[in-house]
């Protein structure tokens, strides 16, 4: 990656700033971190953002941002024994399983709930 950490924040911030302008005070968004696949941290402009942005998206004002940690939750290519081996291209099924529980985990206390008695 040819950008610093500062940069790619910034240019987050610019994203933001347009979705709030579009519609503020009521738009929601959730920013996923970038999942990193070397386990080894030969990025660590990545790691940096990856760290920056919880604080960075709870600091926003003006719109209900939120922060799923995917690169947390996909366990890319880290070891075996966390059951997510290593294809060296792509997330294995139990690493995108991971990814979409990062959203859900977001997601979910967002919805309104459902009356799913009705539907039974």
């Amino acid at each position: 990656m040819g950008h610093q950490v500062g940069t790619l924040l910034a240019n987050l911030q610019s994203l933001l700033d347009v979705i709030k302008a579009g519609l503020p005070n009521t738009t929601t968004t959730i920013v996923g971190s970038i999942i990193n696949r070397n386990a080894n941290d030969s990025y660590p402009v990545l790691t940096g953002y990856n760290a920056a942005l919880p604080s960075f998206v709870a600091n926003q004002t003006g719109m209900r941002a939120y922060f799923a940690d995917v690169n947390r939750r996909s366990n890319w290519c880290v070891d075996a024994r966390a059951g997510f081996p290593c294809t060296g291209l792509h997330p294995t099924t139990a690493g995108y399983g991971g990814m979409a529980m990062a959203w859900f985990e977001v997601l979910a206390p967002l919805l309104p709930i459902v009356n799913t008695s009705a539907v039974l």
